[in-house]
């Protein structure tokens, strides 16, 4: 599952590139 969360993560991050700061800060909390 984490697999597809990294993706879509990732997806999401191509699709819009300005929310890719808050995509990886989400990840670092998520941590």
């Amino acid at each position: 599952m984490n697999a597809l969360r990294h993706a879509k993560q990732a997806y999401s991050a191509a699709k819009a590139p300005t929310r890719t700061v808050k995509n990886l800060e989400y990840d670092a909390i998520a941590r």
